[in-house]
Order: structure tokens, then sequence, then C-alpha cells
């Protein structure tokens, strides 16, 4: 599932999916403007 939020002009992207490194949970996958991703 994708979300996407507005910063001024900029937007981010929060993708929440299933967990590839442990099996039935779940992760927050949150790409920046400039592209860097970072995973919760």
């Amino acid at each position: 599932m994708f979300y996407f939020f507005n910063r001024g002009s900029d937007y981010v992207r929060c993708e929440i999916r299933p967990s590839m490194l442990t099996n039935g949970f779940y992760e927050i996958a949150i790409t920046e403007p400039g592209g860097a991703e970072r995973v919760e």
C-alpha cells in the first residue's frame, strides 16, 4: 500500500509492505524527494 505526502512542492512516498526479513511482520519504506529510502 502506498501513501504520498507533500512537503512544500516535494512529495514523500511511504510504502507499507510485508517484511522481507521476518515472516508475519510489516515494514514501512519511506522514500524522500531526492530518492533516498529508509526502512523501519
